[in-house]
């Protein structure tokens, strides 16, 4: 009896050892999960020429963008000076008021709402000009030394001959005054 009892005893013991195996590879396999991976070396020198590769392309972006800004530039200088060489300019008193900064006065940079415009659109700065009632909504004009902007606005003191750009600050409009400059009537919108 003593042999079967020893050979039970070495199965019993064979079973506790198997299952402790199982269980530390269990254990060893979810700290391997939990534990970050280490990126071999050869990953980490791909990604390295993938961020070269990439920065690359963001500096010849940059460099068309600066061609296309200069082009343009050179575009809007060509086009003042063809547009001075003809004589179908006609000079405009420009002066300039701030809707929509904090410190407008109403009556003088807005009447009603000063997110509105006559229009019904709001107010762009560097974008809108206010004209006489003459120069229908969304007309195009050029005004020279300033570009082109687009009529969507009215005034109670803007009459024919006079516009009023539509500044960011007051402070901007008070330091454009009033000016006399050059104004190119160049797409007419809708009839109001």
């Amino acid at each position: 009896m003593v042999g079967k009892a020893e050979s039970t005893f070495l199965s019993i013991s064979i079973l506790m050892i198997l299952v402790a195996l199982v269980f530390l590879i269990l254990t060893i396999s979810s700290f391997k999960t939990a534990l970050p991976i280490e990126t071999p070396e050869r990953d980490l020198d791909r990604m390295e020429l993938q961020i070269d590769h990439l920065r690359q392309k963001v500096d010849r972006i940059g460099q068309k963008i600066d061609e296309l800004e200069a082009r343009l530039q050179d575009l809007q200088d060509g086009l003042e000076d063809l547009l001075e060489t003809f004589d179908i300019a006609e000079t405009y008193t420009i002066t300039a008021y701030a809707p929509l900064d904090p410190k407008a006065v109403h009556g003088l940079d807005y009447i009603g709402d000063p997110t509105i415009t006559a229009s019904g659109q709001a107010p762009v700065p560097n974008e809108t000009v206010a004209a006489a009632k003459d120069i229908p909504f969304g007309t195009r004009v050029w005004i020279e030394g300033v570009g082109v902007r687009t009529v969507n606005d009215r005034g109670g003191a803007i009459k024919r001959g006079r516009l009023d750009l539509c500044m960011e600050t007051r402070d901007e409009a008070l330091q454009f005054g009033r000016q006399r400059r050059k104004v190119i009537i160049l797409k007419e919108g809708a009839k109001d």
